[in-house]
This record gives structure tokens, sequence and C-alpha cells, in this order.
């Protein structure tokens, strides 16, 4: 079973915007850590068919001839997916180094 540091129901703007502070934070930490973390998006439908995508947000940054990864690319899509209208849930799995949202329709 997979450790959850961080669970978020998001019900109202407050609850969006601590996710998206907390998540962040958790970001910073991971992505100088070990494995890039990634995204897991699990979308379920009104049918009750459920589907998932998995994503790492990777563009590499060239500065004065290195190259590197930022995490302007993985809050931009932490500030999507915590904006989104249908997306009711957000966490962090710490085990898997992974955040995992619940979009249902």
């Amino acid at each position: 079973m997979s450790k959850v540091v961080f669970d978020f129901e998001l019900s109202d703007k407050e609850s969006r915007k601590r996710a998206f502070r907390e998540l962040r934070r958790v970001l910073e930490k991971e992505l100088l850590n070990g494995p890039l973390p990634y995204f897991c998006v699990v979308y379920a439908n009104r049918y009750g068919e459920v589907s998932n995508h998995y994503m790492t947000p990777i563009a590499l940054r060239e500065v004065d001839g290195k190259y590197f990864i930022s995490i302007f690319d993985y809050e931009f899509f932490l500030k999507l997916f915590c904006r989104h209208p249908k997306v009711s849930n957000i966490r962090w799995d710490a085990e898997e180094r992974c955040i995992v949202v619940f979009m249902t329709e």
C-alpha cells in the first residue's frame, strides 16, 4: 500500500489554493532528490468507465551550454489541475513519487 502524505478534496477556491501551495512545496524538494515525480490523471465518466494517463512534464532548458529541468513545467500542470473544475481530488503519493489527480464528469 502506498503512503499518501497529502490528500486534498478540492471543494472550494481556498482548498484549491492550499493544495497548490502544499504540492508545489513538495515538488520543490522532490525534484532535487531521486527519480523525477510524475502525474497520474484518473478520469471517470458518468457511464462508470475509468481511464488513466501518466505524464512527466519535462522541457530541458539550456543555460550556459548545460541542460536543466525546471519546476515551472511541473508548476504549470499543477496549477492547471488545481484550477480545473472537473478535478475533485488531488494527492501526493510519496512512495510512488506521484501526484494523483482525480477527474470526474
